[in-house]
């Protein structure tokens, strides 16, 4: 059954009506086969597009995140793509945790509307 889990600078910090939608998203979403599931979409004061997903992993192993290659896109038009390693996003099998990914600014190609979604490239 999968299981929601915070990490630790999230436990201690995050906003009770945010993990309040970060629960209700969860919950919402579950069993729907989606690796990310959106949370909040936002620009930064620096230009960087920020990413808030839950990031799912419904495999029975071990899920790391190295050289992912991420894209952001809006209306399936390509609006950011990054290659992502956090060493502190190791999902145990059938867990889902919250994370925010940072697009920096040259990896946007298009002006963000702040609707879009989340995949990964394969290969």
């Amino acid at each position: 059954m999968q299981q929601l889990r915070f990490e630790d600078a999230w436990e201690r910090t995050l906003a009770d009506e945010d993990r309040a939608e970060i629960i209700r998203l969860f919950s919402e979403y579950t069993g729907s086969g989606e690796r990310f599931i959106p949370v909040r979409i936002a620009v930064n004061h620096q230009g960087d597009l920020l990413v808030t997903v839950i990031v799912q992993n419904t495999s029975t192993g071990f899920s790391e995140f190295k050289n992912k290659q991420l894209v952001y896109e809006e209306a399936e038009e390509l609006v950011a793509k990054h290659i992502f390693s956090i060493d502190q996003l190791h999902l145990p099998p059938e867990t889902s945790m919250p994370w925010t990914l940072i697009f920096p600014p040259r990896t946007i190609q298009k002006n963000p509307q702040l609707n879009g979604l989340l995949r990964e490239l394969k290969g």
